[in-house]
């Protein structure tokens, strides 16, 4: 394990104006190595809302194969991130605005993978209406609020309107019925 401490980056970065941003790549690749051993056999899809920098995202998609896509912030992020070579896109949030998920379509279309989160059927449809305009399919999944209520206190985040397993198959019955989104 690497030892070094405050006072190490201290003395190296004396006399150098900030603000400036750091890695250090041992520490990081480290770090790589520690949550593929955490996560045993499973792959890691990274949140790119956690890694800002390009190169560094790829140093973590390179360092392994069970280091698996990313899981991007939003629409313009997921956009940006196939333009510069990124695949394997799951966009965290549901996207409503039909410039954006055209943006993803014409992304799609040029072969990425980018899968939209969805949580009603007339997100369904609003998917299903700009990716059948663009004659493509759009991949997409479902946002399920997994929290929790007990006796005064809310365990969770207020995210997704689909609840419980039948508000789950309504929308998923969309899905199947559409006909530009899988």
């Amino acid at each position: 394990m690497l030892k070094q401490n405050y006072q190490y980056y201290k003395t190296i970065f004396k006399g150098k104006k900030c603000p400036f941003a750091f890695v250090d790549l041992d520490y990081f690749d480290e770090n790589i190595q520690n949550i593929k051993a955490r996560a045993g056999d499973k792959k890691i899809r990274i949140a790119s809302k956690s890694v800002r920098c390009i190169k560094l995202l790829k140093r973590i998609l390179n360092a392994d194969e069970q280091y698996q896509g990313i899981m991007a912030f939003n629409a313009d992020e997921a956009v940006f991130l196939s333009q510069h070579g990124f695949d394997d896109i799951l966009l965290a949030y549901p996207v409503w605005n039909e410039t954006q998920i055209a943006a993803i379509a014409r992304e799609i279309a040029k072969g990425r993978y980018i899968n939209l989160i969805l949580d009603s059927k007339e997100h369904v449809a609003q998917i299903n209406r700009v990716a059948q305009e663009m004659s493509i399919t759009i991949p997409v999944s479902l946002d399920i609020d997994m929290s929790s209520e007990f006796p005064g206190i809310y365990f969770g985040v207020y995210r997704s309107q689909i609840k419980n397993e039948e508000q789950a198959a309504v929308v998923a019955e969309h899905i199947e019925q559409a006909s530009h989104v899988q």
